[in-house]
């Protein structure tokens, strides 16, 4: 069940961009329902945590673009009864929390690179075009200049919100330290998890 069923991270990589769509047209007023909202977040956090907490970041950081006060109370709602179905299993999660990852194994590439070397790594083009010719992150660095342009809509607006998290929570604990500890499910969250994340927000912003 593991190795071909749900629980991969394969399974939350097809299922986080189809949740992220059913947000934005259900926010937007564009088809999609609550209940559809809902399912696809279940879904991607059963499949693998890690994109299902994305998924929850993203969407938050959609609703207060689109105006917190129109649509945070259904947006609340939509949060709370995926919680609810999903409590069977998130539950025991939270209780075992310490379990996660086993033996201890948090390396520096676990915990996040320190901030120079991160930013030495995104601007060498590492992090997207690593062991070859940069051009996606030209391609990337030409599309930022075109979203900060763009900047007062409400959608790049959100974007630039979630690149801004993203690259925060990209720091991990070798950077805030034991801050990072208090970030809901983040405790023995492996801080390569969000290398992902930017993967995500390039594909966006492109």
């Amino acid at each position: 069940m593991a190795y071909k069923g749900l629980y991969t991270q394969s399974f939350g990589l097809l299922f986080f961009p189809l949740g992220l769509g059913s947000w934005w047209r259900w926010l937007r007023g564009r088809g999609g329902s609550k209940t559809a909202v809902v399912g696809w977040m279940v879904l991607t956090f059963l499949s693998h945590i890690f994109f299902g907490l994305y998924l929850g970041i993203a969407s938050l950081l959609m609703v207060l673009g689109a105006g917190w006060r129109e649509r945070g109370v259904k947006a609340l709602q939509v949060y709370a009864v995926s919680i609810a179905v999903m409590a069977f299993w998130m539950l025991p999660l939270l209780l075992n929390v310490s379990l996660v990852g086993g033996l201890p194994w948090k390396s520096i590439t676990h915990n996040g690179w320190p901030l120079a070397v991160t930013l030495k790594r995104a601007m060498g083009g590492v992090l997207l075009d690593q062991h070859r010719l940069p051009w996606l992150t030209l391609l990337l660095f030409v599309a930022m200049v075109a979203l900060w342009k763009r900047r007062k809509r409400s959608i790049h607006g959100w974007l630039w919100g979630l690149w801004a998290a993203t690259f925060v929570l990209f720091l991990g604990r070798t950077n805030l330290g034991a801050l990072y500890q208090w970030i809901p499910l983040h405790r023995e969250l492996n801080v390569m998890r969000y290398l992902s994340g930017l993967h995500i927000c390039a594909l966006l912003t492109v």
